[in-house]
């Protein structure tokens, strides 16, 4: 009894193991992988919905803080791209951003 209950652990882990699929390289609209050090701008994949994202204290009309935004908007107007950013995976050994792994965001005023 003891025996099967192993071999069966063992099948069910390597099954798992097998199921769950490797990070794959984050592609950006054209194709191409997305890359550390590149200023990128996050826009609607549907045109017509508005433009790209921003950073602002706007909303917050209770804060005194202007060196750390708090709020990501989205442009009203699709002819506005938003603020340009770079992603740099936790991990800076990678130069190439993998899905399902930590990074840093950082946002570029316009």
């Amino acid at each position: 009894m003891k025996t099967s209950l192993l071999a069966f652990s063992i099948i069910s882990l390597a099954f798992i193991c097998k199921t769950i699929a490797a990070p794959e390289p984050v592609l950006d609209i054209t194709g191409k992988k997305v890359t550390t050090g590149v200023k990128y701008y996050i826009l609607p994949v549907i045109r017509g919905k508005g433009g790209g994202l921003t950073v602002t204290n706007e909303n917050n009309l209770n804060s005194n803080n202007n060196t750390c935004p708090l709020f990501v908007l989205q442009e009203k107007l699709e002819v506005k791209n938003g603020q340009a950013v770079t992603f740099t995976p936790y991990n800076a050994n990678q130069g190439v951003i993998l899905t399902s792994t930590d990074l840093n965001i950082e946002s570029y005023g316009v």
